[in-house]
């Protein structure tokens, strides 16, 4: 798992998988999730460090949110 893949499940957030983003030029860090799942979004965002993006998204599968880190990520808060 990466690193903040593994901070998040260390805080109790339930990790479904990882993977590389299209592109490595991500300069800031961008939280996607699916219609009707702001409110999720928005949990995962308090616990990201740093500025966030959120985006809706139809690909993104109808209960998950999926986090891109870039180069702003300064790694997850546990408060």
């Amino acid at each position: 798992m990466g690193t903040a893949a593994s901070q998040l499940a260390a805080i109790g957030f339930r990790i479904n998988g990882t993977a590389d983003a299209a592109t490595f030029s991500y300069s800031k860090t961008v939280i996607s999730y699916a219609p009707g799942q702001l409110a999720a979004a928005q949990t995962l965002q308090h616990y990201i460090g740093g500025a966030t993006t959120l985006q809706e998204s139809a690909s993104v599968p109808s209960t998950e949110v999926q986090l891109i880190t870039g180069t702003d990520f300064t790694g997850v808060t546990n408060s």
